[in-house]
């Protein structure tokens, strides 16, 4: 994976190819139009997105879209979109989600995106809580108060105060800019960290959708 990815925006009429960007319903045909072979089946929707991936695949299709009560119209105030610019520029950040490509595109005022990115598991269910060792029930459990990750930054920089020699450690080098990125954004769109919204990677936790 590279460190980088760059997010392509693309300006459609309804002469191209996808012709409706204001209905989630009619990207989501795009898409399955786009990869039959894959034979994509809905994995998850929530307010803003919907998630396709094929039974045994090792990506999914995120789908940002109106869902038809009327088109996104203000993308400047999209928290996820946020959030993906922090994570397409940090792809070595273990935290942060595996993007493999990442398409916006642009009507006028309306706007619509795709993300090809890795699958992960999911704790929503509690199923896979078994799975999270000491440190990472700790780090789920922080991660969800904005208060705390302030905290782990502060507490991740005095280690390294105090050990010097952890600053070759790429997991607390992670765990340190993650926290320092994430409480930046926390701060200005709101928490929204939840069971939903941190999944795993084995064993790793993901941030998939951490803001409001």
């Amino acid at each position: 994976m590279p460190k980088q990815v760059k997010i392509k925006h693309i300006r459609c009429s309804r002469k191209t190819q996808p012709a409706d960007i204001s209905k989630r319903s009619a990207l989501i045909e795009y898409v399955r139009a786009k990869h039959p072979h894959l034979k994509l089946k809905k994995l998850g929707e929530g307010a803003y997105a919907t998630v396709l991936g094929s039974p045994s695949g090792k990506t999914v299709f995120k789908i940002g879209a109106d869902d038809g009560d009327g088109a996104y119209n203000d993308i400047q105030c999209d928290a996820y979109l946020n959030y993906l610019k922090v994570v397409c520029k940090d792809q070595s950040n273990p935290f942060f989600p595996k993007i493999k490509s990442a398409t916006v595109y642009l009507r006028g005022k309306e706007y619509a995106y795709i993300i090809e990115m890795e699958r992960l598991t999911s704790l929503e269910d509690g199923k896979n809580h078994n799975k999270l060792g000491a440190t990472e029930r700790y780090l789920f459990d922080v991660l969800q108060e904005d208060e705390s990750l302030e905290g782990m930054a502060h507490n991740v920089e005095v280690m390294l105060k105090l050990a010097p020699e952890l600053k070759h450690n790429k997991k607390v080098t992670s765990l340190l800019m993650m926290s320092k990125k994430l409480s930046k954004l926390i701060q200005e769109w709101g928490n929204d960290m939840h069971d939903g919204n941190i999944m795993l990677r084995g064993r790793q936790l993901v941030i998939t959708d951490p803001i409001a």
